[in-house]
């Protein structure tokens, strides 16, 4: 990822931190990798049923999951695909083994230190560089998404290629705006609510800020825009404008909002971006809140200053991005959840690195190590949290408890055919059926069905009240003799069943 030029910049010392940095990095994404006991649950499930179709049906898909799972108040509309493609790959590779879509976000969370490290060098310098890599490697929100896979967590490597086609605009306008907001469209097919802003801010940063009146800009960053969304535009020709028409209706009861609950999703919005900018650093919230205020003075004195340059530019650009998301999200009815604003997080750690970009240190960037080196306890902590997640068992959660439950149901059976159902709080049994229609095929060369008749089994996952799964049992299955339950280490309830055929 580095070039041949950016090392031989590099003195040794910057080399021996860059490389330590990267191990932590690496450190604190690589448990689960490490221990191959992953969560494997709802999303997860569901991701690789979609996937399994596409390679083993052989039917291509123009869409990716539903918008917040179908909760997110915006019915109809869906991300991209291709985060669904980027799982077929590791699917063949590794023969429908879930691991595989693992090390694949682990190895988008490593390439992603790397490439921060090259733009950030490019952008500011190697000691600017340093900093955000720092920063990077030990951010919450970005160091989870190497640690469970989710239609969102590639977001990072294409935000970073964004972000530094947008640094270039200046040099060459319609070149770099075009490929500016077509890897912003890229990332629609992984998080929709981080494509749509960036987008937005993108055009108002060549309108405002670059001031650039060329038709012909605007038209080529369009053209990105469009070229990124082509399954989209497929999609919606074949199903009369389903997402145009879904967007529409939530703009149309937007509008329809009083002032009383405008002001709630205000305040909401507001506690959300907040515990976004919280979650960036490693800090307590009282280092939290001056260091927020430090920023944003640095902020406006970067707006104050009349020098022209990329990096100035750049960084009114960063700028304007929370403000056009929190515009934005303000039409979203809902919950703005965390993996929403990843692009936020980046944001923070690029403004914060800037100021490191001068040779000589000033009593700003002192201050700002001053910040780094009280984020030391909270690296520590963290790399405890993860070696504590190396050995965690998971229960009902991760990938080992859920393959033990099968091995059991299985051994139980002994060879004789039987039937499954599934009880699971999301209600979806997406994880169980692709696990027993993967894990159940290569393992014993049988697939159960799900049906209540002869031999079958109720897998039960608990949840915290057990009044669920209780009325489950009294209300759905109804039905076949109890032959034993057992309750499995790992916290599974297995309920063995027998019902004469009809």
């Amino acid at each position: 990822m580095l070039s041949k030029d950016c090392v031989t910049k590099m003195r040794r010392i910057e080399i021996i931190l860059l490389t330590l940095i990267i191990l932590l990095g690496v450190g604190l994404r690589s448990p689960e990798v490490l221990s191959k006991n992953f969560l494997f649950g709802f999303d997860q499930g569901r991701d690789y049923l979609a996937v399994r179709e596409i390679v083993v049906g052989r039917n291509p898909t123009l869409i990716g999951p539903e918008v917040g799972a179908g909760f997110a108040g915006l019915g109809g509309i869906f991300h991209g695909p291709y985060y669904y493609y980027s799982l077929v790959l590791p699917f063949l590779l590794f023969d429908g083994h879930p691991y595989g879509g693992l090390v694949t976000m682990f190895l988008f969370g490593v390439a992603s230190l790397f490439l921060c490290f090259y733009i950030a060098q490019k952008m500011f310098g190697t000691k600017a560089a340093l900093v955000a890599t720092f920063l990077l490697a030990i951010s919450g929100p970005i160091t989870s998404q190497s640690r469970f896979m989710w239609n969102s967590h590639p977001t990072t490597f294409f935000i970073l290629l964004a972000f530094w086609f947008t640094f270039k605009i200046p040099e060459n306008p319609k070149k770099y705006f075009f490929l500016a907001t077509f890897f912003s469209g890229l990332i629609y097919g992984f998080e929709l609510a981080i494509s749509v802003p960036l987008i937005f801010s993108q055009f108002l940063y060549v309108l405002l800020i670059l001031r650039i009146k060329d038709i012909k800009v605007y038209l080529m960053g369009l053209f990105g825009v469009i070229l990124a969304h082509l399954p989209f535009f497929a999609f919606e020709l074949r199903h009369n404008f389903m997402a145009i028409r879904g967007v529409l209706n939530s703009l149309s009861s937007a509008g329809n909002r009083s002032l009383m609950h405008l002001a709630h999703l205000f305040y909401r919005h507001l506690q959300a971006f907040w515990i976004n900018f919280q979650t960036t650093f490693l800090l307590n919230k009282y280092l939290l809140y001056l260091l927020f205020l430090l920023l944003v003075k640095t902020m406006v004195d970067c707006f104050k200053k009349e020098k022209r340059s990329k990096e100035n530019y750049f960084i009114r650009f960063l700028v304007v991005l929370p403000a056009v998301s929190f515009i934005v999200f303000l039409f979203l009815d809902n919950v703005v959840w965390g993996h929403f604003l990843v692009h936020l997080c980046i944001a923070y750690i690029f403004i914060f690195a800037f100021h490191f970009r001068k040779a000589k240190f000033s009593s700003l960037q002192v201050l700002l190590v001053v910040f780094l080196i009280m984020m030391v306890p909270g690296v520590f902590k963290e790399i405890g949290r993860a070696r504590n997640d190396y050995y965690d068992y998971g229960g009902v959660a991760k990938i080992r408890g859920k393959l033990e439950a099968i091995d059991y149901i299985y051994s139980d059976a002994k060879e004789e055919e039987f039937n499954v159902l599934v009880f699971t709080p999301p209600v979806y049994d997406y994880a169980y059926r692709y696990l027993l229609g993967w894990y159940g095929k290569q393992k014993y060369n049988y697939v159960p069905g799900d049906k209540k008749e002869g031999l079958f089994y109720l897998w039960i996952e608990p949840e915290s009240t057990g009044l669920w799964h209780k009325g489950w049992l009294e209300t759905v299955v109804k039905t076949g003799k109890i032959l034993k339950e057992e309750t499995l280490p790992n916290g599974f309830i297995i309920q063995k069943r027998y019902e004469e055929n009809q």
